[in-house]
């Protein structure tokens, strides 16, 4: 690889055998322009760049409005970045490095990363600026709590539309209101596109009676989806009397979702979107941002108060939950409505796969109807013991279509 900085570092920089095994592949030897060792193995700064870049992504820039710290009453000034790694990744740096010569070396793996071509001008983000772990907290904007958790943002907007004010809001009810933050920006970095043909499923429980027995999947009519007045009720993402069509990227999940017994019937349609669609993706930790601009910084720190959000519309429906408990995500999510979105894609919490809530029930064709016949559910169950540092976003995992 071409030597764009000019700089080598040597085995004796690095703690780890990965690093002293990439150090020594291509057998050159000479002097240290970091821990300052002679004659011993050295590599280019820039050959080190692939290996790097996928830690960095874990960290960021503070940035005052912005970001975030893991406690209240830490400093709000962050760590350098090389501090940042050495402490999450032990041992990765050697003990010859000094605190000096640690910065200077992640700064030139910063800037080979940032820009290939170090003639363009001056590097964007400085090593010994403040830095912090992605995912953690988000700034609140109160003299006295400088940083809140995601979690919190998100129960404050739940607790005042629940039980203070619900229609009648303003973008000036506090930054804790999701209009504050769900920007055109913000809600553009988290797009998904559905294409044109692409299979979609809807599940209902039953099918059609004959002589007592249910011998065919309920027609076509009744798994298109709910009309206005069929929605009496509102639901995770549908107000009452607004029809919304529910249904999931995978057969399994869509059945799932359903809550069917040991051996009930289910009828099952495969629907056809006829345009593509744009969704938003509100599972958790499934869009991360990963290149660097001022609005996708932006994004990666709203990132978990977004999770709280797809973890609250992907929360399993309560017997005892009443209308209200609905109304955070059904305003979410007509906020998403508004923005010309097509719908919004969400994790399921009793399967695989995702659940994806339609704005327009006819945005879908029906391909077909079959019955199936749930041949077993598993519960599995384990102590619940609290972890003595909850986590507050929880962990869906990644989900695609």
């Amino acid at each position: 690889m071409k030597n764009q900085l000019g700089q080598f570092c040597c085995s004796a920089c690095f703690g780890t055998p990965r690093l002293k095994q990439l150090v020594r592949k291509g057998k050159q030897k000479g002097d240290c322009d970091y821990c300052e060792s002679t004659f011993i193995a050295i590599a280019p700064v820039d050959s080190l760049a692939d290996y790097f870049e996928p830690l960095l992504r874990e960290y960021t820039e503070v940035q005052e409005g912005v970001h975030f710290l893991a406690v209240l009453d830490q400093e709000a000034d962050g760590e350098t970045l090389d501090a940042l790694l050495a402490e999450d990744h032990h041992g990765i740096f050697s003990a010859r490095l000094d605190d000096e010569a640690r910065q200077n070396f992640v700064q030139d793996i910063v800037n080979v990363i940032d820009r290939p071509d170090p003639t363009g001008g001056d590097y964007g983000r400085r090593v010994g600026e403040p830095w912090t772990r992605r995912g953690t907290e988000i700034w609140a904007g109160d003299d006295d709590e400088y940083f809140r958790s995601p979690n919190y943002r998100w129960r404050t907007f739940v607790d005042d539309i629940k039980g203070r004010q619900r229609f009648a809001r303003a973008a000036d009810d506090g930054d804790s209101d999701p209009a504050t933050y769900l920007t055109t920006d913000v809600l553009n970095a988290l797009t998904v596109r559905l294409r044109r043909g692409k299979a979609l499923y809807r599940a209902v429980i039953g099918g059609e009676r004959r002589d007592g027995a249910i011998v065919s999947p309920h027609p076509e009519e009744r798994m298109r989806g709910p009309r206005p007045e069929h929605c009496r009720r509102g639901g995770r993402v549908n107000p009452a009397g607004i029809a919304v069509l529910y249904t999931a990227s995978r057969q399994t999940t869509a059945v799932a979702e359903v809550r069917p017994w040991n051996g009930a019937p289910v009828s099952v349609a495969t629907m056809i979107t006829r345009k593509g669609l744009r969704l938003i993706d509100l599972v958790p930790h499934s869009r991360r941002p990963r290149r660097k601009t001022r609005t996708r910084t932006y994004v990666a720190g709203l990132y978990d108060v977004l999770s709280s959000i797809g973890a609250a519309m992907a929360e399993p429906l309560n017997p005892d939950d009443t209308e209200i408990d609905y109304v955070p995500t059904q305003y979410v999510a007509e906020l998403i409505k508004a923005k010309g979105y097509d719908g919004v894609k969400y994790a399921s919490a009793v399967s695989r796969g995702a659940n994806v809530a339609l704005f327009d029930v006819d945005s879908v064709n029906i391909d077909s109807v079959h019955l199936y016949n749930v041949k077993a559910v598993a519960y599995k169950t384990e102590r619940h013991d609290p972890p003595e540092a909850p986590d507050i976003f929880g962990s869906l995992g990644d989900i695609d279509f």
